[in-house]
């Protein structure tokens, strides 16, 4: 999702977006799991860390393949003779 963002919003939307993510995901390993409303439950905050690294990772491939299928030229159909 952050990768269209960087795509489809203002840069600065984007920026904004991509720091709060970050730094959302470091503070989970630096600090720990945060408590979920007082009662107890706390986030796996390595399944956060996984996600948003898968995340990127397909959300670039998809990119480069979404580059790779505009420059191949699109086959010309000849006209019936």
């Amino acid at each position: 999702g952050m990768l269209a963002w960087w795509r489809t919003e203002s840069r600065a939307m984007a920026i904004a977006l991509t720091i709060i993510t970050v730094g959302k995901l470091a503070w989970e390993q630096w600090e720990g799991p945060v408590t979920l409303a007082g009662k107890g439950l706390t986030v796996i905050v390595n399944a956060h860390l996984y996600g948003a690294i898968g995340g990127t990772a397909v959300g670039a491939i998809l990119l480069m393949l979404g580059k790779v299928a505009k420059r191949t030229p699109e086959p010309t159909q000849s006209e019936p003779v």
